[in-house]
């Protein structure tokens, strides 16, 4: 025979054998394990004594004692706690020559149907049909005296919010002797979803001494911090520690949803989590990072970052990643958020768009919009990366580049969408848009509104669309396209125009000084229901009075105020007093400033210097020397410049009258006074 044959034929035999050889060691071991167990353990359960013992009720010791032995612990309670629930008896007769492979089949089949049963109970209970869990229950007869299925059946009277059927079932086990620390947990939780407190914690205190584990206290915890009292928190915080149990990661979880606002309340929590014997999870680790950022103390983020990563965790997901990126962006430390970056693609982290959104958003509000572009246009390049970028990562871009006003790469990057078949959407369009109205280049308008009108499907414009359109033109001086705009909108009837797109088109009017159409546009804003605002007013009453139109503009302000019932403020009574010496109307100016004191209002400084220098162009530097001392008395002051004017149209500071003035104004003393006066290059002459 050769080798290879002879190595063929002991690799068959060892096949063969193999099998084999296992089956008789495993029969050895059951076979032993089986005179055990029915001639010294079965001896006891069914002597007199124990069978008495067993009849009788437990007294509350018995339960304490008994009831760790059956903590989550199927295959003993269902099959061996007693002799009514032993499935091995129930199907033999009692004597009769039992193979030991007959025995564990039966026990096995035992432990899986309660088990089945178990489940189907707790599926009853999920599906909100409690009556037919207890049909399960009772359906087991005898079997059911055991703590897992007890737990699967009050588990599924919470679930249904039966309280009172829990309570049943939980007393029921206590009789048995069954009541372990799941047993009173889900009683607990039975109390609080029905906001007993009270009943929890009566349950707590008596619960019997070792059962007690840290889920006991976290329903209690839950409801004190969902109740903003971290106070009662951290008391049972303190009653665990007392109690010999360590706070774990679902504690210091629990803690930091209470949206800790200071950085000691927060610096307590770590505490606890340094003092964890078990390793941070991801679920904490971003419930304590969202608390540092939070207090705004990014160190300790930085401490607890370089814990969790070096104690033996598995990693940060990308999702972690990202959401540090964004973190570590508001507090605008970029530097960190590229070593984030930097970490993740040297980890082999399978990255994702919404990943890739994160570190994008942090760069562009951080002014590193260029640079975000780079990072994209390097992922394009790569046919593996390319799925990852997406319309709203560029549309951040987008929005970064019109913030600069730099129309240029606006266009660059919209191109680079276009040829790597990135749909834009509305958001993108008027990003662009945006952008042309801010950089002042609305020629290329005209095209956009073709592109949106060309992909597949189509982006219709929106209320934000035509806005932007419209403020673009007018700002660019182009009034009549911006009113054709207006038109097509009306036309089309999909949106309805808002007080933003009125005051659009009444800025372009006032730049043009075309009163008419502003006119029109106020009665058209009447009739659309659209209250006008001070800021309509406002322009309307400069308009106006460009337009020698004063009269008018007194009328309007009457006839608005008393329609929509609301109070002029300074700045509109402001540019009236304006338009009033643009007129040659000073003593209307004087007028409209009695009324403004008469209504209340408080005038600021540039009431006050538009009053002053309309009466020394009006030729009286009384007047303004007289408004100056007001302002002066009101603590407000004038603008830059102001108060040297009136000194100077008095005849300078040695005359009589511009002396006068000074030593008026010198009678407050310096910390009442106001910057400008204090300023005045003569104070110490």
């Amino acid at each position: 025979m050769t080798a290879t044959s002879t190595s063929v034929f002991v690799n068959s035999a060892v096949e063969t054998l193999f099998p084999v050889w296992v089956e008789l060691s495993l029969c050895v071991f059951s076979a032993i394990a089986y005179f055990m167990f029915s001639s010294k353990y079965m001896a006891n359960l069914l002597s007199p004594k124990k069978q008495k013992k067993m009849d009788s009720p437990p007294s509350p010791q018995m339960m304490s004692n008994k009831a760790p032995r059956f903590a989550n612990a199927l295959p003993a309670s269902s099959a061996v706690s007693s002799p009514r629930s032993n499935a091995a008896s129930d199907d033999v007769p009692a004597g009769d020559c039992m193979s030991q492979g007959t025995a564990n089949q039966n026990l096995a089949q035992a432990s899986k149907k309660i088990a089945m049963r178990a489940n189907d109970i707790r599926s009853c209970g999920r599906n909100g049909h409690l009556a037919g869990a207890v049909k399960v229950f009772e359906k087991l007869g005898q079997q059911a005296d055991c703590a897992f299925v007890h737990n699967s059946m009050m588990d599924a009277c919470v679930e249904c919010h039966d309280l009172e059927k829990a309570v049943h079932y939980f007393e029921r086990a206590c009789r048995l002797g069954l009541a372990d620390s799941v047993t009173y947990n889900k009683m607990m939780k039975g109390y609080l979803s029905h906001g007993s407190e009270a009943g929890a914690r009566k349950l707590l205190a008596e619960m019997p001494e070792g059962i007690a584990n840290a889920t006991s206290y976290h329903g209690l915890l839950n409801a004190r911090v969902n109740a903003g009292d971290m106070r009662g928190g951290w008391k049972l915080v303190t009653q665990m520690q007392a109690n010999g149990l360590c706070p774990n990661s679902v504690t210091c979880a629990i803690l930091l949803k209470g949206r800790l606002q200071s950085v000691e309340e927060v610096s307590r929590v770590l505490l606890l989590v340094d003092a964890m014997e078990e390793s941070m999870d991801e679920v904490l680790f971003m419930a304590v990072a969202e608390a540092c950022v939070r207090v705004n103390r990014l160190d300790m983020l930085t401490k607890q970052l370089e814990r969790f990563t070096h104690c033996g965790a598995s990693g940060l997901s990308a999702e972690t990643y990202g959401s540090l990126m964004k973190a570590y962006g508001r507090a605008r430390d970029t530097k960190r958020v590229w070593d984030l970056w930097g970490q993740m693609v040297k980890s082999n982290v399978q990255m994702t768009s919404v990943t890739l959104g994160c570190m994008v958003e942090a760069l562009v509000a951080n002014g590193q919009s260029t640079e975000a572009l780079k990072l994209v246009m390097d992922l394009l390049n790569d046919e593996s990366t390319q799925p990852l970028v997406n319309t709203i990562i560029c549309s951040s871009i987008l929005k970064g580049f019109a913030y600069t006003r730099d129309a240029e790469k606006v266009m660059a990057l919209y191109k680079q969408m276009k040829a790597h078949s990135i749909q834009p959407n509305t958001i993108t369009f008027n990003t662009i848009l945006n952008a042309f109205a801010q950089c002042g280049t609305m020629q290329h308008a005209p095209q956009l509104l073709e592109d949106m009108k060309a992909v597949d499907p189509p982006v219709a414009p929106d209320i934000v669309t035509y806005s932007t359109l419209i403020k673009g033109f007018c700002y660019s001086g182009s009034l009549d396209r911006a009113l054709e705009v207006f038109t097509e909108m009306q036309r089309e009837g999909t949106c309805a125009p808002d007080e933003v797109m009125f005051n659009s088109l009444l800025g372009g009017c006032a730049k043009e000084f075309r009163l008419d159409d502003a006119l029109k546009l106020l009665s058209d804003m009447r009739k659309a229901g659209i209250a006008p605002s001070n800021y309509t007013l406002s322009m309307l009453v400069k308009l106006m009075c460009r337009c020698r139109r004063l009269e008018q503009a007194f009328t309007v302000l009457e006839d608005i105020s008393k329609e929509y019932n609301f109070r002029i403020n300074i700045q509109v009574y402001t540019c009236l007093i304006q338009g009033c010496f643009y007129n040659g109307q000073m003593e209307k100016a004087l007028s409209v400033y009695d009324k403004i004191m008469s209504e209340g209002l408080s005038p600021d400084a540039t009431t006050f210097s538009v009053l002053v220098r309309g009466c020394l162009r009006a030729g009286s530097a009384e007047k303004a020397a007289e408004l100056a001392r007001h302002a002066n008395k009101t603590k407000v002051g004038l603008n830059a410049g102001c108060f040297e004017e009136i000194v100077a149209a008095l005849g300078g500071p040695s005359s009589k009258s511009g002396s006068a003035l000074l030593s008026d104004l010198g009678e407050s003393s310096p910390a009442t006074q106001p910057s400008v006066y204090r300023a005045a290059p003569w104070r110490n002459h």
